[in-house]
């Protein structure tokens, strides 16, 4: 190591998983790909199963992304409109796809 440099320290060691998964997650992506089950196959329906046994949970709703995972609360809340100086930026962002931001009125 080079005077100044940190060392690396690895966050996932992503190698060891594929080392260690690699087969079994081979064969799921084949099974579904062969299968032609890309959306709400029977490895979703296995999945949305066994998440919530895991997490101990009632219910499981598994979604395409994190905007999804965003989404969908808010329109099973009913929410139709968030306020625009409630929400990072982040989180603004995926939201204005499907619902309307309040904008807060101008002061000029």
């Amino acid at each position: 190591m080079s005077e100044g440099s940190q060392p690396s320290i690895a966050f996932i060691d992503l190698a060891a998983q594929r080392r260690r998964l690699g087969d079994k997650i081979d064969k799921a992506v084949m099974g579904a790909v062969n299968a032609g089950a890309y959306i709400m196959g029977p490895e979703v329906k296995e999945f949305e199963k066994q998440l919530p046994e895991f997490g101990q949970a009632k219910h499981c709703l598994s979604c395409a992304n994190g905007t999804e995972a965003i989404v969908l609360p808010l329109m099973a809340w009913g929410i139709k409109s968030v306020p625009c100086r409630s929400l990072s930026i982040l989180t603004r962002i995926p939201i204005t796809w499907i619902l309307p931001i309040s904008r807060q009125p101008s002061l000029r």
